[in-house]
């Protein structure tokens, strides 16, 4: 069952606040919601969540990073392999099922061609370092993006995150047994991180203002909005991708005023997935394995979690009843 479409008067709503840049959630136009990561146990998987965390209005996306040995393409036969692909929960979102009922439909080809274009076209990863055997066998580097929940919107960026997590916290195995040599970590070149921004119409007659754009849209923004732009651009301000949709002429200046805000929230984004794999490396190394993976992550994130800091109290100065 799909969900109910939203109503006129709830679009007019959006748009009148939006004329005064107020948004539903609280945010002003340019701010972006909280944004968590967490590292699997096992090495290669990530989870991220955009919104509130404690509610049912968040976006969740899981991924996980595997390799198997395969033949190279004849074309590129000293280099590895990286397929990506975007599975949608049956419990993501009924709005995303399409007219034969396939969970995903139309926004999980969007969201798969997106991270191609941001991760595989860009050649982040060094796939010459997945090459075992000239012309004979290579490393295939498989990336699955399970969207676990999508009732917040915001899913490609969520999704770019969550990817780019993974290949950076997968190790592949050597040759070798894992008894004689440790697992070797992904050679990444650029991180690139995807930016979404929507734009909408003014509605003050006669307004030759510019359009009113939204960092990190959310679901009803998203269907209100006249069109949106796709960075995907890494902290070298290098624009990798480049996705525009819906009926916008969008001025040169503008593209590249965002660009640089993109650029400034996938430095960020880069940031706080190399400050989290530091932890969760030096967690490994000392051996503190209760404190790593999603488990601890939501037990320190529930609600019913007390914890309180360890206090010394000192007993000398206590007089005996």
């Amino acid at each position: 069952m799909r969900d109910v479409p939203l109503s006129n008067l709830e679009r007019q709503f959006l748009l009148d606040a939006l004329e005064e840049s107020k948004r539903l959630d609280g945010r002003s136009t340019p701010q972006r919601r909280p944004l968590e990561l967490h590292f699997g146990r096992v090495e290669g998987t990530a989870l991220v969540s955009v919104g509130e965390t404690q509610s049912d209005h968040a976006s969740l996306v899981y991924a996980q990073a595997s390799a198997s040995i395969a033949e190279p393409a004849v074309s590129r036969p000293i280099e590895g392999m990286l397929n990506i692909f975007v599975t949608y929960c049956g419990s993501a979102a009924a709005r995303f099922a399409d007219a034969a009922g396939t969970a995903g439909g139309d926004e999980a080809v969007e969201v798969t061609r997106l991270l191609e274009r941001c991760l595989k076209e860009s050649r982040c990863l060094d796939l010459e370092s997945l090459c075992i055997v000239a012309e004979e066998k290579v490393w295939q580097i498989r990336l699955d993006v399970n969207i676990l929940s999508a009732a917040a919107g915001g899913v490609a960026d969520a999704a770019s995150v969550a990817a780019l997590a993974a290949l950076a916290h997968f190790k592949r195995p050597e040759i070798h047994p894992v008894s004689e040599r440790d697992p070797v970590a992904l050679a990444i070149h650029h991180y690139p991180v995807l930016s979404t921004f929507a734009f909408f119409n003014r509605q003050k007659s006669g307004s030759n203002a510019e359009k009113i754009v939204c960092v990190d849209p959310t679901w009803q923004e998203e269907q209100v909005m006249a069109g949106k732009i796709v960075f995907g651009v890494n902290p070298y301000r290098e624009i990798c991708t480049l996705h525009l949709a819906g009926q916008l002429l969008i001025d040169k200046s503008v593209v590249l005023r965002y660009a640089h805000v993109a650029s400034q929230h996938a430095k960020s984004v880069v940031d706080l997935i190399k400050n989290q794999l530091h932890e969760d490396t030096q967690k490994r190394l000392a051996g503190q394995t209760e404190e790593i993976g999603f488990a601890f992550a939501f037990k320190q994130n529930s609600i019913l979690q007390n914890v309180k800091p360890a206090e010394m109290v000192s007993t000398a100065n206590l007089e005996h009843v």
